[in-house]
């Protein structure tokens, strides 16, 4: 199943989104993504991970110039891109290019819920699949260990459409929701703004988080100089925090989202799938045939350095695994370990895994 690769990369656009801007597999001819539409091509340069379109086969982004720039990512991977751009003397570039737009583009946590569905029959709970807080129930829930109330966040308040709420900080500074990765911005001259799944804004020890909650799926969130949120539109949920983490955020909104539209259904204690290292798949293929399982997924890692992650597949033992990043055009081997294996992946890094196993016996799926 390793070698039957194009599928899952012809699903990595509409994961991420890019459908939004007239962007599919079509569009990706022997590595080479060619765009047309100047704003799209600078929408995707104003992104700092554009490189996350390499685990798609994209090697060089055609944006209809002759200028040739090396762009890198702040994970250092690096994507190729023609421009209109007249540069005489430089050939790298740091992403993003482009001062990055304030509507988002990316996964929501509908896209974890499809993935995680191929997994849960109609009897089954869904898996809680890495440590996550539970936004519209206020937990926090482990794989293997289950869920308690999460006491560091007592103080969260429920937003609404028109709902104002004070930050403290003046001309406070954010981090902004990007393509799977995220962007730092202050806020100066009036209010601004943003169409995102997530927001944090404040400084020193203080700061305020904001998290779209369902039936939202992003929100409309403005910000002033003078400190003062307002969510123009959605549901969401204001957190009170000493520091802001965007992978935290990233973490909650999708995956603690994605568990909070069924919390009288979760399996902790014997998830089917879930990652003790906090690895996000965004998306799942599987194909049963007797007692064998061959699994494709597209994970991320939402840490922003470099993790040797594990996945764990409860009730199979793993006979092979092998990871596609983009990086070059043949699989890497990677190690399994009985019931996981291990998947080595650079911040904010993108990529399709594949594993084959076999069903335990049914007395040893109950030891494990």
């Amino acid at each position: 199943m390793k070698n039957n690769i194009s599928d899952m990369i012809e699903s990595i656009p509409r994961v991420l989104g890019l459908d939004n801007l007239g962007i599919g597999a079509d569009s990706i001819t022997n590595g080479v993504l060619a765009i047309r539409n100047e704003s799209s091509c600078r929408r995707l340069l104003s992104e700092p991970n554009a490189t996350v379109l390499r685990a798609a086969g994209i090697e060089v982004l055609e944006c209809g110039g002759n200028t040739e720039l090396k762009l890198v990512s702040r994970n250092g991977i690096w994507i190729r891109a023609r421009l209109p751009t007249v540069v005489d003397s430089c050939t790298v570039s740091e992403l993003p290019l482009y001062k990055p737009r304030r509507d988002y583009i990316g996964p929501t946590y509908k896209t974890i819920s499809e993935a995680i569905k191929q997994f849960v029959s109609v009897d089954s709970r869904t898996p809680v699949i890495v440590d996550a807080y539970v936004p519209v129930t206020g937990m926090q829930c482990k794989p293997r260990i289950g869920c308690i109330p999460a006491t560091h966040y007592r103080d969260q308040i429920r937003l609404d459409s028109g709902d104002l709420i004070r930050t403290g900080i003046y001309k406070p500074r954010i981090a902004q929701p990007t393509l799977l990765s995220w962007i730092y911005r202050r806020i100066t001259g009036g209010s601004h703004t943003y169409h995102v799944p997530w927001i944090c804004t404040g400084g020193g020890n203080n700061y305020l988080a904001m998290i779209c909650t369902p039936p939202a799926e992003t929100c409309r969130v403005s910000i002033s100089d003078k400190g003062l949120a307002a969510l123009e539109e959605g549901t969401a949920i204001a957190l009170r925090l000493k520091r802001c983490s965007p992978p935290w955020l990233y973490t909650t909104y999708l995956v603690g989202n994605m568990l909070g539209r069924t919390p009288t259904r979760l399996e902790v204690k014997k998830p089917a799938i879930w990652s003790p290292t906090g690895l996000v798949p965004l998306y799942a293929s599987i194909a049963r045939n007797g007692k064998s399982i061959a699994i494709q997924f597209i994970v991320w890692n939402p840490s922003p350095i470099a993790v040797k992650h594990e996945l764990v597949i409860e009730e199979y033992r793993i006979r092979s695994g092998w990871l596609y990043t983009g990086l070059s055009r043949d699989w890497e081997e990677l190690v399994p370990s009985f019931n996981r294996v291990y998947i080595p992946l650079s911040r904010n890094q993108l990529a399709i895994v594949s594993i084959n196993g076999v069903e335990l016996p049914p007395l040893l799926r109950r030891k494990v």
